[in-house]
């Protein structure tokens, strides 16, 4: 569990989907995502895929690192939208900054729950860069934001706890 006794958030979003928070420190960049609906599994968003496919075909080619040793296209089929949404970041960072010119970009993350400490839905994602990507963090963070309400609303299976 991460602990922001200390810190304010550089960016919030908050909807009926989900909030999240990012914090940004020196070298790493935290968000804490809370979903605000019963489905935590894209397994419940069938059309995870192929939205990914049409609006961000780069992602289906990312390196995921997984229990099941799976490419990150299979691994979308069954993951957590904590974890999706820390891969749609990661691309959305790497295009950011190569629209600045740099031809060498990756950035790395991880996504951890706990749901016996933490609410059923809340995850920490911590990516490798901070302040000195300041300017693009931000853009990647909204980005992130549309595609993923974009996958929640446009699965039929997607229930909110209310």
């Amino acid at each position: 569990m991460v602990i922001k006794t200390a810190l304010i958030p550089y960016h919030t979003f908050s909807s009926d989907l989900f909030s999240a928070s990012v914090y940004l420190a020196h070298q790493k960049t935290t968000i804490d995502m809370s979903v605000l609906g019963i489905t935590v599994n894209t397994l419940q968003l069938p059309k995870t895929y192929q939205i990914l496919k049409e609006q961000l075909p780069s992602i289906l080619a990312s390196k995921c690192f997984n229990d099941k040793g799976l490419p990150f296209r299979k691994e979308v089929y069954n993951t957590e939208i904590g974890h999706l949404f820390e891969h749609i970041m990661l691309e959305y960072l790497c295009d950011l900054k190569s629209e600045q010119g740099f031809s060498q970009v990756e950035y790395r993350g991880v996504t951890d729950w706990n749901w016996k400490v933490d609410e059923m839905g809340t995850f920490h994602i911590s990516i490798n860069s901070g302040i000195e990507d300041k300017n693009i963090i931000k853009g990647a963070f909204e980005k992130s934001i549309q595609l993923i309400r974009i996958i929640l609303r446009s699965n039929t299976h997607y229930k909110s706890r209310n």
